[in-house]
């Protein structure tokens, strides 16, 4: 309320100083609205705080306007405003040089091209990111691909249990980290648009949590690495060790970003095989309430109509999805 208060007196304020404090406070408050799921009036205070930077605000207050940016492109892709969400895009690849300043962004543009079903444009989004870390893609992937990429995570695996990969230690390399979210980021436009990519993207993923440790997006890719295991290697056993390493790893790991895909992926391709398919409905809760939670409008979509589907195909009431 005082930063409301304090914005609408924005036109007295005469000195920098002033404003670039103002524009702290309204740094705090967009974080706030965020987390509250207030997503559009954060983006009014990202606005305000950017306005308060001024034009020089990436020489005067440089990791502020970049904060700033990143705030106002997610919440601006949560929000449709795809215009908004251009522009801190490419304000961002403008003034910044380091590619580890530059990935948030392109993650929240490949999330943006995937809802709006630019599934082509998310991956060539992808690709331009992940070759700023010389990650380089198959331009035309094949099957020999596929295989060679599970081979390689057999042999990283060794003589280990697929269950001790629970106790790999957290990735902390900060490049690392970047290139596997940036590969499960655009795990949903690979895998909706039918492109060999995706087994090759999930295995590569896999490959970089054994090499550098378990990270948040980890979460997703042992389960996507699971159902992979299921259809491809025709290997029911294992692919559902994977999908319980998901589920045992998601409380190790503080970021939830990921967990709704893990849950996800889980409940809807890996849980069935051993179980009847009622007991995959409290998974694909969990995934709607912690896709709802931290803002993620694909999988909760998906969570919603795949709860409907299993709950007709076991002749339950359909009014009890209501709740």
């Amino acid at each position: 309320e005082l930063t409301n208060q304090l914005n609408r007196g924005i036109s007295l304020i005469d000195t920098q100083s002033e404003k670039e404090a103002l524009a702290q406070l309204n740094l705090s408050a967009c974080r706030k609205a965020e987390a509250a799921i207030a997503y559009q009036a954060g983006l009014d205070y990202a606005k305000i705080g950017l306005q308060l930077l001024g034009e020089q605000a990436w020489q005067s207050q440089y990791e502020m306007a970049l904060t700033f940016h990143n705030l106002a492109a997610e919440l601006s892709a949560f929000c449709g405003d795809i215009p908004n969400m251009e522009a801190s895009f490419s304000a961002v690849l403008q003034h910044t040089q380091s590619p580890l300043e530059q990935v948030n962004v392109y993650r929240i543009k490949i999330f943006s091209q995937t809802a709006q079903n630019q599934l082509a444009e998310a991956i060539d989004t992808a690709k331009e990111s992940l070759a700023n870390f010389d990650v380089l893609l198959p331009e035309s992937p094949t099957y020999h691909d596929i295989q060679q990429a599970m081979g390689t995570v057999n042999q990283l695996l060794g003589e280990r249990t697929v269950d001790e990969l629970i106790d790999l230690p957290e990735m902390v390399d900060p490049e690392q980290k970047a290139i596997i979210d940036t590969i499960m980021s655009v795990a949903a436009a690979t895998y909706m648009s039918g492109s060999l990519l995706y087994p090759i993207l999930i295995a590569l993923a896999v490959q970089f949590s054994i090499k550098h440790g378990n990270a948040a997006p980890s979460v997703h890719s042992y389960a996507c690495y699971g159902m992979m295991t299921c259809n491809i290697a025709k290997d029911v056993g294992t692919g559902i060790l994977y999908g319980q390493l998901t589920q045992q790893l998601i409380p190790k790991i503080e970021d939830k970003v990921f967990k709704p895909e893990g849950l996800l992926v889980t409940g809807l391709f890996i849980a069935h095989r051993n179980n009847h398919i009622e007991s995959t409905q409290s998974l694909l809760r969990e995934a709607y309430a912690s896709a709802v939670e931290v803002g993620n409008l694909v999988v909760t979509g998906y969570a919603a109509g795949i709860l409907c589907a299993n709950a007709f195909w076991t002749a339950q009431p359909l009014s009890a999805r209501e709740e």
